[in-house]
Formats: C-alpha cells, sequence, structure tokens
C-alpha cells in the first residue's frame, strides 16, 4: 500500500460576533503530478513504477476514502493505495503506479482519487504505449531438418521439415496447393492451421508425391519394307485361291465340269498349294520386309521445380500482415 505522512494539528474554530460561528477548516488535496506517461515497453511486459504523492495543504483533515484505476484501459495500469487513515496538514500519500500494456498502441487510463476535499476527487491522468514495431514472421528449415531443397526420382516423395517465427502471436493457415511443383504432383502442408507466438517457433512440414515417370516411344521408318508390283500381284492370286477353296459345290452334272465334288476340291487345293509356292518366289525377288524398330525416347537428366506456398497469417491484435513472404521450396526431379 502507499505511504503516509503525519501533520501538525489544525487550529480550532473561533465564536464570532452575533451568534454566528466560522466554518470549521478545510482540507486541500495536492497531486504531485496532474499526470504520468510511461515509456513504450513490448506487449505484456512491466515497467518500473512511477510514483505520484497526494498532500494535504489545508486547515481541516484529510480523509482518502478510495484509491481506484478507471477508464477503457484500466487493467493495464495498475497502482497502491492509501490507508483509511486521517491526513492532518501537511501529510501525504504516496504511491506507486505500474504500466503492462495487453495490446500494441497507446493506452489510456485515470488515477482517481476519492475524499472529503473540494473537489470530492482528484484525477491523475495515465498514459502508456508499446514500441512501434513491424510484424515480421519468417519461415526457414527446422533445426533438425533437410534444407529447403530436395532432390528425388520421379514417383518419389519429397519432405520439407520447416519452422516459422515471428515477433508477435496470431493464426496461420497453410494452403494445399503447392504452385510450381511438377503435374500430377499431391501437396499437402501439416498442420494445415496452428497457433503461434512471439519468439517462439512453430514446426510445420510439407509433403510432395510425384507421379512416376512413364516412358515414351518411337517407331522407325519402314524404310525396308516396299510393296512392288509383282510382290502384290502373287499376293492377290493368293487370296483369290484362298477364297474358291472355301466356295460350296453342289454334285450336279449340268454345272460342274468334272466328275465329282471331291476331284474338285483336290484340284482347288493343288492350285492354292501352287500360289503358295508363287508368292514365296516373288517375296525371294522382292526386298525383305523387316519389324519397325520400337525404342524409348531418353528424358532430361533432371529438372528443377521452384514451389510457393502463400499462407494466410492473422496477428492476434488484428493488424495485417504487409510484407509476407512466401515459403519458396526447390525440387530437383531425377
Amino acid at each position: 500500500g502507499g505511504t503516509g505522512s503525519g501533520g501538525t494539528g489544525g487550529s480550532g474554530g473561533t465564536g464570532g460576533s452575533g451568534g454566528t460561528g466560522t466554518p470549521p477548516p478545510q482540507p486541500v488535496a495536492a497531486l504531485s503530478a496532474p499526470s504520468l506517461i510511461f515509456s513504450a515497453v513490448a506487449l505484456n511486459a512491466t515497467t518500473s513504477p512511477q510514483i505520484v504523492t497526494i498532500t494535504n495543504n489545508g486547515q481541516g483533515t484529510l480523509l482518502i476514502s478510495r484509491v481506484k484505476v478507471t477508464g477503457d484501459n484500466a487493467s493495464d495500469f495498475k497502482s497502491d493505495t492509501c490507508s483509511a487513515q486521517p491526513y492532518s496538514i501537511g501529510a501525504d500519500c504516496t504511491l506507486s503506479v505500474w504500466f503492462t500494456p495487453s495490446a500494441l498502441g497507446t493506452r489510456t487510463a485515470s488515477l482517481v482519487f476519492t475524499d472529503n476535499a473540494s473537489p470530492a476527487t482528484q484525477t491523475v491522468a495515465l498514459t502508456g504505449s508499446t514500441p512501434t514495431q513491424t510484424d515480421t514472421i519468417t519461415f526457414g528449415p527446422a533445426t533438425s531438418g533437410n534444407g529447403l531443397t530436395q532432390s528425388i526420382s520421379a514417383g518419389g516423395t519429397a519432405t520439407y521439415e520447416l519452422q516459422l517465427q515471428s515477433n508477435f502471436d496470431g493464426n496461420i493457415v497453410f494452403p494445399q496447393q503447392c504452385p510450381g511443383a511438377p503435374s500430377n504432383a499431391t501437396c499437402s502442408v501439416t498442420p494445415a492451421s496452428t497457433k503461434f507466438s512471439a519468439n517462439q517457433p512453430v514446426l510445420f512440414q510439407v509433403s510432395l508425391v510425384t507421379a512416376a515417370a512413364t516412358a515414351s516411344f518411337s517407331i522407325d521408318k519402314l524404310d525396308s519394307f516396299k510393296i512392288t508390283p509383282l510382290n502384290l500381284a502373287c499376293l492377290l492370286l493368293l487370296m483369290a485361291c484362298g477364297i474358291l477353296s472355301t466356295l460350296p459345290f453342289k454334285r450336279r452334272a449340268s454345272q460342274l465340269p468334272f466328275p465329282c465334288a471331291a476331284r474338285t476340291r483336290t484340284t482347288l487345293a493343288a492350285l492354292l498349294a501352287s500360289c503358295i509356292l508363287i508368292l514365296a518366289g516373288c517375296g525371294g525377288a522382292s526386298t525383305v520386309a523387316t519389324a519397325p524398330a520400337i525404342t524409348p525416347t531418353p528424358t532430361a537428366s533432371s529438372q528443377t521445380y521452384t514451389i510457393t506456398i502463400t499462407p494466410t497469417v492473422v496477428p492476434s491484435d488484428g493488424s495485417s500482415i504487409s510484407n509476407l513472404q512466401p515459403i519458396t521450396l526447390t525440387l530437383i526431379l531425377d
């Protein structure tokens, strides 16, 4: 509590003429300062105390009934109090006041003394503030992580162990897309959202699953496969023989030049065999067709991707971040 000092006793009243007495002596409450201004201090930090004194400069006894901090930001200021003892002439009460900002910016309140002086209240204006700061948040590899660059084979998974640091409290939400990643890759960030505190690192992870490589092929030109007129004639003759051998025959004397259908089929079979021999001879005189060559088309040895992730950051005090830099990662795909 505050400290008080005693004073001298007041003089008694004297009787007046005409049966009227003089008014009793009155106390006069005087403050050591009309206001206290605290130096800027970090959020939730407490300043050194400032001193304020209320003194009885009157002739009567001063009685202080209450000392209270009031105002919009009253909870950011704390003070001692004065005892309920009488404060005689020249006596005073000295107390301390502290400032602990709960939010950024300028904070104000009033220290009010209620007593039997006139007027009945004496007020000390209180003002405090926090340093002007630019909210910053940075992203980087975790202490136990493997850096901002990963090299994997197609179909593999790249995992980035990261952390954020800031000079303010807030919330962050990570998108689940990774612009700049390979096509068909799947990206995820865990946790998807989290709270963070000033000067307290927060770990998070980016996982990138790539698609397996697909080989491309090319077919060489069929330069050695040539169709000549002789080849074509032999092929058509073979097709005609095959068709004739499958036609149905009926035993009708008026339509068949041969004694029976069996002899006819035997003859056609012999003709078909002759066609095959002829075609083989035709093929021997022509260029032999070779099977087309199918060869894989080689891909580039590696590709480098620059991935950017831009989270949403909301400071707890409701301010905005104007200089937020995205998370930049590098992926080398073999």
